[in-house]
């Protein structure tokens, strides 16, 4: 462990020496219908029963994506154990060869790191590694929020977060993301082992609270490596967030199962009989090896379909738009519902907004006096609102036009399943056709800011070099490259702006909403990530088969990233549909050029990019 780790663990007058070892019996298994037997430590045990980990029974695994798919109701409860399982297969495999050497150099790192005795044998330094590594699976998304990253996503807003967090935890946050990039959630996990999950019943006894701490190190290393940072638990987080890691292969493979969608299906087995622990200056690699390479190139070809058509399907973009358009106006506009309200509208939505703060949103409201906050929470919070807005005693007229039209429209498709909606796309040959027309009028205002000739296929260059500077990739065949998926990558802020601007050209009682699900990667740095080869030298997976890789890549980007969507208060025919959908399309090229001829942060930076406010 690090000196501060190792010396919080040092043992008082009287106390064992050591970190007592693992005990090897399984007094308690669970069936599992991907991977059979899960087999538990008595101490496995008694952290599941603790209040924090029992609290994601109730938090959803897909979010809002049960309302596309009804059987994917499975929980991060049942995810976790899960993890357990595959991060152990991964570890065990890896470790199983004590005579070789960088196995063993491995150990003996981590006999240090551990405190661990010098007569100890390897095998049993092992079993404590596979165990740290099995708690690290078992408790990486112990922060994650009702309905999980469809919530982080409001939550996460400026003026929201410190309403949640408090002001002082807010401030330790933006602290921390300016050296580490980290998501909410994965910032709630942490806090919560630290607190060992308090309130309530705790994760760890005190004798195993020193596999509280070597956990802890591994979590915190996969959000970036510090100075400090041991090589062994640095090592262990790439087992639970890396490229090909425990946490991608449970969930892609248990959430295409539980769907019934049929997506996310590899050979897992392949995968993790090829794992191995490899040498990299002075760093160690969990990696797959290349005996595994065709296994590797179906789980990321299996990503990008079950991003496309089950985490991205074009219904559960809406809902989750919808939600964080909800909850937007909730938690960050509630003085702007309540003030041109009065009388008996007034004080029934001021008593449904009050029976959920977003400070009830807390982690440290996880567990508490009231019970678990989880998916139940939010939906009760969301049907009492709901049933607010429409109360047939109100008198016609008590709630404005807006935002009260509009948040009770958005609550109606969501809660009710009411079909006020229309796509504007959702098939690959409509989302070409769109990005074609935004693409040309794109190069017409373009044209018309800068005031001289600018040619299609220039600006074309311009978006591709600008993709291949920010995220990693080389952009060889400029037909890949959407320009909506560039605007929801480098122009998301602007996005509720196009919207606004479409919503004016298409009438009264109708809301448009822009879900964007922005330039997913299925490798974050394909040229970086290496696995073994059979030689012994760590290869990148491009450089070893990169028509594999450039094929992934193309089949991303010829997958639906933008979305729009128009709403609707009332019911809409067929007809209606059509001719909506047909003079939104129209209007969509138009509400883009009066954003951007209109804004003059938007500047054209002939040197350093493709846009300004792209560089922001």
């Amino acid at each position: 462990m690090t000196e501060e780790v190792a010396r919080r663990a040092a043992p008082a007058p009287g106390e064992l020496a050591e970190p007592p070892s693992i005990a090897t019996a399984f007094p308690v298994i669970v069936r599992d219908p991907l991977y059979g037997d899960i087999r538990l430590h008595p101490h496995e045990v008694a952290l599941i029963d603790s209040d924090i980990f029992q609290r994601q029974r109730g938090v959803k695994q897909l979010g809002t994506a049960l309302l596309v798919y009804p059987s994917a109701v499975q929980t991060r409860f049942v995810h976790a154990l899960g993890n357990l399982q595959l991060i152990s297969d991964m570890a065990e495999r890896a470790l199983e060869d004590l005579d070789n050497p960088v196995v063993r150099e491995f150990l003996e790192q981590a006999r240090r790191w551990l405190s661990r005795p010098a007569a100890e044998e390897l095998r049993d330094v092992r079993r404590a590694v596979i165990q740290i590594a099995r708690l690290a699976g078992l408790c990486h998304d112990l922060g994650h929020f009702p309905l999980g990253h469809v919530l982080e996503i409001p939550l996460s807003r400026p003026g929201i977060r410190d309403k949640v967090l408090g002001v002082e935890e807010d401030a330790r946050l933006t602290e921390f993301t300016a050296e580490h990039k980290i998501q909410l959630h994965e910032w709630a996990t942490m806090k919560l082992i630290e607190t060992n999950g308090a309130p309530g019943k705790p994760m760890f006894q005190a004798d195993d609270d020193w596999l509280r701490r070597a956990m802890l190190e591994v979590i915190r290393a996969t959000h970036g490596r510090q100075a400090d940072t041991n090589p062994v638990p640095a090592a262990l987080a790439e087992l639970v967030s890396g490229e090909v890691d425990s946490d991608r292969a449970e969930y892609l493979r248990r959430d295409g199962y539980v769907s019934g969608s049929g997506f996310g299906q590899y050979d897992v087995h392949r995968v993790i009989a090829s794992f191995v622990v490899a040498k990299d200056r002075q760093d160690f690699l969990f990696r797959p090896s290349t005996r595994a390479l065709a296994a590797i190139e179906i789980f990321l070809t299996e990503r990008v379909r079950a991003y496309t058509y089950l985490y991205f399907h074009p219904v559960g973009v809406l809902m989750d738009t919808l939600l964080d358009e909800i909850l937007y106006i909730l938690f960050g506009q509630r003085d702007e519902l309540l003030e041109p309200l009065k009388g008996k509208a007034r004080a029934q939505l001021e008593q449904a907004l009050e029976s959920l703060a977003p400070s009830d949103l807390s982690y440290t409201a996880f567990v508490g006096p009231k019970g678990y906050v989880d998916d139940a929470t939010l939906w009760v919070f969301l049907r009492r609102v709901h049933a607010t807005l429409r109360d047939d005693s109100l008198e016609e007229g008590a709630l404005p036009a807006r935002p009260h039209r509009r948040l009770r429209a958005f609550l109606d498709v969501l809660l009710l399943r009411r079909h006020r909606w229309v796509s504007l796309w959702k098939r690959p040959d409509e989302f070409r056709d769109v990005s074609r027309d935004a693409f040309a009028a794109m190069v017409r205002v373009v044209e018309e800011k800068r005031g001289l000739p600018f040619e299609a296929t220039t600006l074309q260059d311009r978006i591709r070099d600008w993709l291949s500077s920010t995220t990693g990739y080389a952009y060889t065949d400029a037909r890949l490259i959407s320009v909506l998926n560039f605007l929801a990558y480098a122009y998301a802020p602007s996005l509720t702006v196009i919207a606004a601007a479409l919503e004016s050209k298409l009438g009264e009682g109708l809301h448009v909403v822009i879900g964007h699900k922005a330039m997913f990667q299925p490798l974050k740095e394909p040229q970086r990530y290496r696995i073994l080869d059979e030689q012994g030298r760590l290869r990148s997976l491009e450089e070893l088969d990169r028509p594999g890789v450039s094929a992934i890549q193309a089949a991303w980007y010829e997958g639906i990233q933008l979305r729009v969507y128009v709403v609707s208060e009332t019911d809409l025919s067929d007809e209606q549909r059509e001719n909506l959908r047909a003079d939104a399309c129209a209007a969509l090229p138009e509400a883009m050029r009066t954003w951007y001829l209109e804004d003059d942060i938007v500047s054209w930076h002939p040197d350093t990019g493709f846009l300004g406010i792209a560089q922001k």
